[in-house]
């Protein structure tokens, strides 16, 4: 990335030289604006449920389905981490993609992730081994990261830039006091 993109000039796609604004300032259009109060309330129960499941799905795999611990730190973390950031870029990818001509797909190919995601849940969580589980629960790591890109962005075009780092901020906050 660094031999190849070049570093855009601070403030460039502002119309006014860009200025911190005031916690407070920037608080104020999540409450007003209906789109970036659903998406902080939608991105935050997303992270309860991802949340929930990373940290209780490792102890299920060990009590459960017979995995040691450090099947749990090789296999879990590796099959977790990559479907979660592959997950994240597909995501990110598609909703760029198609996102421009159909705003509405911000929040439709996300649900749409999670919704997929729910039978190979009940399936992983069935499953009768941890090499079963773990196959079948790589799809719904990979679905319920799909939410990140697409909160993130419509914060991101919804805010004057200037409250932009404050506003994913404030977006991280709601997100992690609630997942």
């Amino acid at each position: 990335i660094l031999l190849t993109v070049r570093e855009p000039q601070r403030g460039a796609m502002a119309p006014a030289p860009v200025t911190s604004m005031p916690f407070l300032a920037t608080l104020r259009p999540f409450w007003v604006d209906r789109v970036l109060r659903m998406t902080a309330i939608a991105g935050s129960l997303s992270a309860f449920v991802g949340y929930a499941m990373v940290s209780w799905v490792p102890a299920l795999m060990m009590r459960d389905k017979g995995m040691t611990l450090s099947d749990l730190a090789l296999y879990y973390s590796i099959a977790g981490g990559t479907a979660s950031a592959v997950g994240t870029l597909a995501t990110g990818f598609l909703i760029d993609r198609l996102g421009k001509r159909r705003p509405r797909i911000y929040g439709l190919v996300p649900a749409a992730g999670l919704l997929m995601s729910v039978p190979f849940w009940v399936a992983g969580l069935t499953a009768t081994s941890w090499p079963i589980a773990l196959a079948l629960l790589i799809i719904p790591f990979t679905f319920c990261s799909s939410y990140m890109p697409a909160v993130v962005t419509i914060v991101q075009n919804r805010v004057a830039p200037a409250q932009r780092s404050m506003a994913s901020s404030i977006l991280l906050l709601f997100m992690n006091i609630i997942g």
